[in-house]
């Protein structure tokens, strides 16, 4: 099940966010973009095999 990224408890376990941690040109922002953009073209496919497996999903 998956959920959108405004969902994030970001302050759960940190007082400094994930920006704050992470440098600006860190390899790990790129990656992001791309597995958000990958993410972002399966929703579909997602969404449809998880209504399939049962009940659709509350996301």
């Amino acid at each position: 099940m998956r959920s959108p990224d405004v969902v994030q408890q970001l302050g759960m376990f940190s007082y400094a966010s994930v920006d704050q941690r992470v440098p600006p040109d860190h390899p790990f922002r790129k990656l992001r973009i791309v597995v958000d953009a990958i993410l972002g073209e399966l929703d579909g496919v997602l969404a449809e095999r998880d209504v399939q497996g049962g009940r659709a999903s509350g996301c």
